[in-house]
């Protein structure tokens, strides 16, 4: 969408002026008007065979109300302005847990007018399931009572919407996402529109997708399916019952498998709610309650053990509030607490050692730190690569920052009772006066301890001794961020640049050139993922720019679901951190601040993003962290 000329935005939106003068038409002078109703009706025809329907289709509609401009075909004209703002639509992802926000997040307020709601209305049997689809929906959620019959059939637009992405999509493909969202959307508005005799098709569909995704490996999207069949689980056999069950205890087993307890208790969870629409026993919704409160004690258990008392702490916490909550797990709860104390007393005595003066590390941790070292800047290509982004010895949690930030508090009293401020260029100083927004200050400036520490003793010694190797280079790095399929073609000659600037040794020209295009990146997976990234004008009409940073970190955060990634971004990029995309973008970073630190840092964020959902597969868990010196 990006590649729309700006004018082509400004007069979908109706801001340019509208020529009304009457055209003579001459016997041989073809009909302007019917060129252009010709051309729309075959870009209908062809809209379900777009690789791309959202990100192609609109731009294709903003030519053809360019057309009709130029032509003064003033009632045609209008009708195009309204499919292309449809088209422009920014639409939540239907397909994430607890996502209770509406359909359509982002549309231009015209369409609620009631012309354009009865044009759409003439519209409902589009030639394109996707269109189709599109305009049901809006239908049902904006249309009023006397519309919203005609949008009835708009769950079974989006089960053909669905069957269109399965084969567009591969394992290694985030179409899987499309695919999820429009089986959700089937589902949510067949039962909302009480369509019985589509109910079974749905749920068929979603269970023969729950078998081909646990055959494939795709097990992240399983999750999608289990959200469409609560919905439709009134209609499911017993034996299908079981069988989601089962499918959700598997992904549960085998993320936790790989330390991914997240998403194995994103799978129990989902077990939960489907258990509970399935109207199962008051025992069975307590089973699952308890794996839950397991999967937080081995979490905590593997932390602990790796070192991360303070991080093991909020495990163990959750767990504990869990088990009080269930109110019958004695034993558990005995457990629970004692881990919690033995967790939070190592953390404490960690983290007061570290804020009393220098560090000074005994032997075990310089063999803990060099173990790391080794291990990450040894490993062949990629899996070096996949250790600079995954490796938790490098990262910081926001669980991590969190406890950290409590131990800071205890250890060091008297320099929290003082504000927090930001230090801007030319000695401004910045505190916020919102005590929501101060803690965040606050947890964010305990999280950039936390990385320097990190970027100190590890980190950029991993850097050096992978830029001295002789069997990696620049093109490896390159061909690994190629290969994730999440680098724009338009973006890889410039990161590619960039990338060699930091074999040359060359700080300042790598974040000049690579922090700008990380933006892109991130801007450029949401649009994959079928997200809008434009935003209309507030004070200029007619006129689409591009949503803010901030906004861009958000929507990511709901896409992928995965809380450290959207910390160690935040970290790097928010306002509130290391704040490198706006002191590149503005130019305010100096020389100081052009360092091995940052360069480190902005490489990692590219390495995290090249390896997100690259394979349905869980990766091998990486060796665990040293514990805190």
């Amino acid at each position: 969408m990006g590649a729309v000329p700006k004018r082509l935005f400004a007069i979908v939106s109706g801001s340019s002026s509208i020529a009304t003068y009457r055209v003579t038409r001459m016997a041989v002078a073809p009909d302007p008007e019917q060129e252009i109703s010709s051309a729309l009706l075959a870009l209908d025809a062809e809209t379900d065979a777009l690789t791309d329907v959202w990100e192609e289709r609109p731009g294709l509609l903003a030519r053809l109300v360019e057309r009709a401009e130029a032509a003064g075909c003033v009632e045609l004209l209008q009708q195009l302005r309204w499919e292309a703002m449809l088209a422009y639509a920014y639409t939540s992802n239907a397909a994430i847990p607890g996502n209770d926000r509406s359909r359509f997040i982002d549309f231009d307020s015209d369409l609620l007018a009631d012309d354009a709601l009865d044009y759409l209305v003439g519209r409902s049997g589009h030639a394109s399931a996707y269109v189709r689809s599109r305009i049901l929906d809006f239908l049902w959620e904006y249309g009023g009572a006397a519309r919203r019959r005609h949008a009835v059939d708009a769950g079974a637009a989006y089960l053909a919407v669905a069957d269109l992405e399965v084969v567009k999509v591969a394992t290694e493909n985030i179409s899987w996402e499309r695919v999820g969202d429009a089986v959700v959307r089937a589902a949510q508005l067949v039962r909302a529109a009480n369509q019985r005799a589509t109910y079974r098709a749905v749920a068929d569909r979603a269970l023969s997708l729950v078998q081909q995704l646990m055959t494939s490996g795709a097990i992240r999207y399983v999750f999608d399916m289990a959200l469409a069949l609560v919905e439709l689980a009134e209609v499911l056999t017993d034996t299908e019952k079981l069988d989601v069950d089962a499918a959700l205890t598997e992904a549960s087993q085998s993320f936790a498998a790989v330390d991914d307890y997240h998403f194995s208790r994103v799978a129990l969870s989902l077990r939960r709610q489907f258990a509970a629409s399935c109207k199962q026993t008051a025992a069975a919704v307590h089973d699952i309650d308890v794996a839950i409160v397991h999967t937080l004690l081995d979490e905590g258990d593997r932390r602990a053990r790796g070192g991360a008392q303070l991080v093991a702490s909020m495990a163990y916490g959750e767990a504990l509030k869990l088990l009080e909550k269930i109110g019958s797990e004695t034993a558990l709860i005995a457990q629970a607490r004692s881990a919690v104390r033995r967790s939070r007393e190592a953390g404490m005595a960690e983290m007061t050692r570290i804020s009393s003066g220098p560090i000074q590390l005994t032997s075990e941790h310089e063999e803990q730190i060099t173990r790391v070292i080794e291990t990450v800047s040894a490993a062949p290509v990629p899996d070096c690569f996949e250790l600079v982004a995954r490796h938790p010895a490098l990262l910081v949690t926001r669980a991590e920052a969190e406890r950290s930030d409590q131990a800071f508090r205890q250890a060091s009293p008297l320099s929290f009772a003082l504000p927090r401020v930001i230090m801007r260029s030319g000695g401004q100083v910045l505190a916020p006066e919102d005590p929501v927004q101060a803690a965040r200050l606050q947890l964010m400036q305990t999280a950039i301890r936390i990385v320097r520490m990190q970027d100190g003793l590890m980190l950029n010694t991993i850097v050096e001794r992978l830029i001295a190797r002789t069997d990696v280079g620049p093109d490896d790095l390159i061909g690994y961020l190629d290969r994730s399929g999440h680098i724009p073609a338009s973006s890889l000659p410039i990161i590619a640049q960039g990338v060699r600037r930091v074999w040359a040794g060359d700080w300042v020209s790598t974040l000049h050139i690579l922090v700008p295009r990380l933006e892109e990146v991130m801007r450029s997976m949401l649009r994959a993922g079928g997200h809008d990234t434009m935003r209309s004008h507030k004070s200029l009409a007619g006129v689409t720019v591009e949503v803010p940073l901030s906004v861009v970190l958000d929507r990511l955060a709901a896409m992928i679901l995965d809380d450290d990634v959207n910390f160690m971004l935040a970290v790097n990029l928010d306002f509130y951190g290391l704040n490198m995309r706006n002191a590149v973008g503005h130019g305010l970073i100096d020389m100081g601040d052009c360092t091995i630190d940052n360069v480190a840092r902005v490489l990692q964020l590219y390495c995290i993003l090249a390896g997100l959902r690259r394979s349905g597969a869980a990766p091998a868990p990486p060796p665990p962290p040293p514990s805190s010196p």
